[in-house]
């Protein structure tokens, strides 16, 4: 090296020094200005010196690291390794070296990893890696980084994934601050990837900001899975102060990132899923304090600190932080796995949520006052506190008010609301019926609306918000209410339409709805749930969906399909494509009443019921089989009116408005597997003769 080199190297390494660890990578890549061959001097000249420390902390494709493969490093621009071309040096790191190439073979750039001796001379446990690499590629989720291929080329290991172009959560977090709102994004997605991940059982083990890349276009994508897999138990790699920093116990080396790794993972035991929430939580904590949850001055202190010691409340250092933030992250911060999340899916819908309200509430502050909703006193259900509860009163409301709205009786619009309430009365009485005494006729109910214009409305899954849709001056909108405020915010506008049906998504991100004009074909419609562009699902509906457990099928009642005078039980994806004809019924039969009714998909996804009209005698509840469309009549002895039902959550039951007649229909439990429909009004006194206690086998 040139003496002037040799200088220029050595100035920016001491100035490097001079930054707190955590902004060294930053300084160098700004100091060397593209010099590719300067920095990566600078990092190997910084990873051969004790005073690095923290700087190691960071990933293969950042950081440097003194160990790397069998002389294998220092690819040149234009060499080949296996179909390879390495168009420039990224990083090196203690798991490796990282080139940007050109696959020519799909015209593409790729990420080559070329992995340390160290860790590929175990046959056995490179074996495993490579098949949780591969797994891990073959989740193909969108924040998830794609592994392309695993090869050994001249003797030396390499993985091609996909080349992310982008910064690392630690590269922005060490140069500016995130709102609220983008730390709750950025932790939704990493959430999102770790529920796919775990669904296949593949556990990450070093979550943390160097593993988090940032794209440009606001996505994000989690890197090394399986790495940490790899370095587990490798007794070649004992860097003190480096990114997997181990420590030897009694039970082995734990490796994983002091900082982030959880209480068992520094013990040195065994780890499951709870570990990766647990990291989750300490990037969390970081992102919106800009401190680390665990501190300290060597990765012991750290480690001592994530076993013994409680993390500073976030309002200590952030005083808006919403109570429902602090909450998810100390319960991710759990030091025993017991009181974690115990699934990742938990935690991303407590996130989304909290997000969706933080929205909500941004976009009220901005919009003008006067809700078309009149409110008078909030009404308190003593067993509506419970996301059962919520979740059952969410079908049932539509159902009830589309049903007046069709029969015109003079108070329905006045009265939605009231009847959510009557609902959740019912769903008391099962409460009775399972578990402890609890009285409908003890209930308090309130109206919360007396503006005469609601016509129909749904609870969100999570009971936090209603949707409702509003009829003025012949045209109908749909708009969203927080329950806990009087503030609304139109979803659809105005239009001369009919609205008939609204349906929440399962994780009360999206909202579907059916709208007519005059009587012609129904068309569903898809659009986010706060408001955005609709979009268009399908055609020839008549009522609202119901959407299969895993939210990916959806189910609805087609009129007139495909021939006069029948109508058709369909089952489709969620995009409208795959179209599957479950069940037909022809006249005098009838998957009726249209507009107000519609089929309701069982927890287990195995079934799914809907109101079967008769014009010569009573209606019914029928249950077919998804797999096959075998029938089940849930209700022997009929009503003469039927129309909305919906399973409790437990599938202990099911609830239905019925009656002699529409006009004066009730809410209605039919245990499952038993069929002795019960009326909330008569409960005390219920009627059991005729009922069949054990229906056909489904």
């Amino acid at each position: 090296m040139r003496p002037d080199r040799w200088k220029k190297v050595k100035q920016i390494f001491q100035a490097a020094m001079d930054h707190a660890p955590s902004e060294r990578a930053v300084f160098v890549s700004d100091a060397c200005a593209g010099d590719e061959e300067l920095r990566h001097e600078v990092e190997s000249l910084m990873s051969s010196d004790g005073r690095a420390g923290a700087f190691l902390d960071s990933p293969a494709y950042e950081a440097a690291a003194a160990i790397i493969v069998d002389n294998k490093s220092g690819l040149k621009k234009g060499q080949t390794i296996g179909p390879f071309e390495i168009l420039s040096f990224i990083s090196r790191g203690g798991m490796g070296e990282v080139y940007l190439a050109r696959d020519p073979r799909l015209s593409r750039n790729v990420a080559l990893k070329i992995l340390p001796a160290a860790f590929t001379k175990d046959v056995d446990r490179l074996r495993r890696f490579e098949q949780e690499a591969r797994a891990a590629s073959a989740l193909n989720h969108p924040n998830i980084i794609t592994i392309y291929e695993i090869l050994k080329a001249d003797s030396t290991h390499v993985i091609a994934t996909e080349f992310v172009e982008g910064e690392t959560l630690r590269q922005r977090l060490s140069r500016s601050t995130f709102t609220l709102s983008e730390s709750l994004q950025i932790a939704i997605q990493v959430a999102d990837a770790l529920a796919a991940a775990h669904k296949v059982g593949i556990i990450h083990r070093d979550i943390k900001p160097e593993n988090i890349m940032l794209r440009p276009d606001g996505y994000v994508k989690v890197l090394d899975f399986g790495l940490a897999k790899l370095a587990e138990d490798s007794p070649d790699v004992s860097m003190e102060e480096a990114l997997t920093k181990q420590v030897r116990t009694g039970s082995g080396v734990v490796m994983g990132t002091a900082g982030y790794m959880s209480p068992e993972q520094a013990r040195g035991k065994a780890v499951d899923a709870r570990t990766d929430m647990f990291s989750l939580g300490a990037v969390i904590y970081e992102m919106v304090t800009h401190r680390k949850p665990f501190d300290g001055e060597t990765p012991s202190d750290v480690m001592a600190a994530i076993l013994k010691s409680q993390p500073q409340p976030l309002s200590e250092f952030f005083s808006d932080a919403p109570p429902e933030l602090s909450r998810i992250v100390m319960k991710a911060l759990q030091k025993d796995p017991e009181q974690r999340y115990q699934v990742v899916k938990d935690l991303l819908i407590d996130l989304r949520s909290l997000k969706q309200d933080l929205e909500f509430q941004e976009k009220m502050g901005s919009r003008a006052p006067a809700p078309p909703l009149q409110t008078a006193t909030a009404s308190v259900i003593p067993t509506s506190s419970t996301g059962e509860v919520r979740s059952a009163l969410s079908t049932i409301t539509d159902s009830l008010t589309i049903e007046i709205k069709r029969h015109r009786i003079a108070t329905a619009s006045s009265v939605v609301l009231l009847l959510v309430v009557l609902s959740a009365g019912a769903y008391g009485l099962y409460r009775y019926f399972r578990h402890a005494p609890v009285y409908f006729q003890t209930t308090k109910v309130t109206r919360l609306t007396n503006s005469g214009k609601v016509i129909d409305a749904t609870l969100t899954p999570d009971g936090r918000y209603v949707v409702y849709t509003l009829s003025d001056a012949r045209k109908q909108s749909i708009w969203i209410r927080q329950v806990s405020t009087a503030n609304d915010k139109v979803i659809v506008p105005p239009a001369d339409v009919g609205v008939f049906g609204i349906t929440v998504s399962h994780d009360n991100n999206d909202l579907y709805y059916v709208i007519k004009q005059q009587l012609d074909k129904g068309t569903l419609y898809r659009v986010p749930v706060f408001g955005g562009t609709p979009m268009k699902i399908t055609e020839w509906l008549d009522g609202p969906v119901t959407l299969s457990p895993d939210g990916k099928r959806m189910a609805f009642v087609r009129g007139s399909f495909p021939a006069e005078g029948e109508s058709a039980l369909i089952v489709a994806n969620l995009d409208g494509s795959g179209e599957q004809v479950l069940a037909k019924r022809k006249r005098p039969l009838a998957f009726a009443p249209i507009f107000f009714t519609g089929p309701t998909w069982s927890p287990d996804g195995e079934l799914i019921a809907a109101a079967v009209a008769d014009v010569t005698g009573p209606s019914h509840v029928i249950a077919f089989r998804v797999s096959n469309g075998k029938e089940t009549d849930l209700t022997p002895a009929g009503q003469p009116f039927i129309a909305r039902t919906l399973w409790l959550p437990d599938m202990s039951g099911l609830l239905m408005i019925g009656g002699n007649s529409a006009a004066d229909s009730q809410v209605w439990l039919a245990p499952y597997p038993g069929t002795c429909a019960r009326s909330p009004t008569t409960w005390n006194n219920i009627v059991t003769s005729g009922c069949q206690k054990k229906p056909t086998s489904l």
